[in-house]
């Protein structure tokens, strides 16, 4: 990113640090390089849905990359990292912290935000949430998560990104 990027500053280059190797972020690229049905799990995890958990996709992307380095060595994991993870920065930088996002947003734009808890699905030690988030009066979206934090925090990115393609 270093290379990358030498007009940012330090800060931003930070910020953007965190927003591309969050849970969010990598599970999200797994689900695209569809790596969770390649995982061996359980009777019980295949039951509760590991192979679409996002700690789990986070942690296979992170094994992928570290063995394209043990294998290939640093110019194929820089590939790698460079074809999956350093695309579409945009999109990836919306998501870091959009709670706090959405926030600066509404108090610039003087329009309130309210996130209200619309259900809870699964059994008790595999919760999937849903939130939804209004902006305003014009602007709502919904998120999910195994979290409330993580629900809204989709919400948020969500509502982000109808407000950038408005």
């Amino acid at each position: 990113m270093f290379d990358e990027y030498k007009d940012k500053a330090e800060g931003e280059l930070t910020k953007l640090r965190a927003s591309l190797v969050c849970e969010f972020t990598l599970s999200k690229i797994s689900r695209e390089l569809n790596l969770g049905k390649y995982g061996f799990f359980s009777k019980g995890e295949k039951q509760s849905g590991g192979s679409n958990r996002d700690s789990i996709l986070c942690d296979m992307f992170e094994s992928l990359l570290g063995a394209i380095y043990l294998d290939g060595g640093l110019d194929e994991a820089d590939k790698f990292v460079k074809t999956f993870l350093l695309t579409d920065i945009e999109h990836k930088k919306l998501f870091y912290d959009s709670k706090t996002r959405l926030q600066e947003y509404a108090q610039k734009n003087s329009i309130s935000i309210t996130y209200h808890p619309l259900r809870e699905e699964g059994p008790e030690h595999d919760k999937t949430f849903f939130v939804e988030v209004l902006v305003g009066d014009k602007i709502k979206a919904e998120g999910k998560g195994h979290s409330r934090k993580t629900a809204e925090q989709t919400a948020a990115f969500n509502a982000l990104k109808k407000i950038k393609d408005n």
